[in-house]
């Protein structure tokens, strides 16, 4: 008489078993794992509140100084820099701003800069898992553009999942089907000055932005 005899079947499916299931809970471990660097600010932070503030008073200043000759000019800043800005006055920005509709479930982003030539983003969902991607910036002749390089959902790394996740933060007509964000290099003040980045330079915790700023067309101030 031939044929597996049911006990060895059913000790066949239990050690399979005994493998699948310590496997798939790693997977989910490392899902709900936050990063290795994921460190978020406190939004209430009143320290952090100011420097953001003081940064972005900074920055904006920097973007409409009037500049008469057209040398390029630029400022470094720091992930930490980033990051508080991005807890304490984004939100600030997207309640204050009508056009900014920001997704239900996501929480708060952060970004992670650790090379010369990948930026990470990372997003906390309503879930209590952490999209993340990286990016690696190119600057072409009309737009800065993000392209993918890996994805993941934790410590977990799926790619192209963790694109998924951050896609609904990418406001309509810069994403590109690869799930590139392509960005204009130039963008327009309120006085007509054109200001349009000429470089980027990432480092570790820290990057560069270079740019130029163009004067009114004479026609334009007429």
């Amino acid at each position: 008489m031939t044929g597996e005899a049911p006990g060895l079947r059913n000790r066949g499916w239990r050690n399979w078993l005994y493998l699948i299931l310590p496997m798939v809970l790693i997977f989910v471990v490392a899902a709900f794992l936050p990063p290795g660097w994921w460190s978020p600010v406190d939004e209430n932070d009143v320290a952090a509140k100011n420097r953001a503030a003081d940064f972005e008073q900074k920055v904006t200043a920097a973007i409409h100084e009037i500049r008469n000759e057209p040398d390029p000019w630029g400022f470094r800043f720091t992930e930490q820099q980033a990051n508080e800005w991005l807890a304490t006055r984004l939100p600030a920005w997207i309640e204050h701003d009508q056009s900014l509709d920001w997704p239900a479930g996501i929480r708060r982003v952060q970004v992670h800069l650790e090379g010369r030539s990948e930026v990470e983003i990372a997003a906390y969902s309503g879930a209590g898992l952490i999209w993340r991607a990286r990016f690696e910036p190119i600057i072409d002749e009309s737009s800065c553009r993000f392209r993918p390089t890996s994805a993941g959902v934790g410590r977990l790394p799926i790619p192209g999942l963790g694109v998924e996740g951050l896609v609904a933060l990418i406001p309509d007509g810069v994403l590109e089907e690869d799930g590139t964000i392509a960005v204009p290099r130039e963008f327009e003040l309120v006085d007509g000055r054109g200001v349009r980045l000429l470089g980027l330079e990432l480092a570790k915790q820290e990057i560069g932005v270079v740019f130029e700023t163009r004067k009114v067309a004479k026609n334009a101030q007429d």
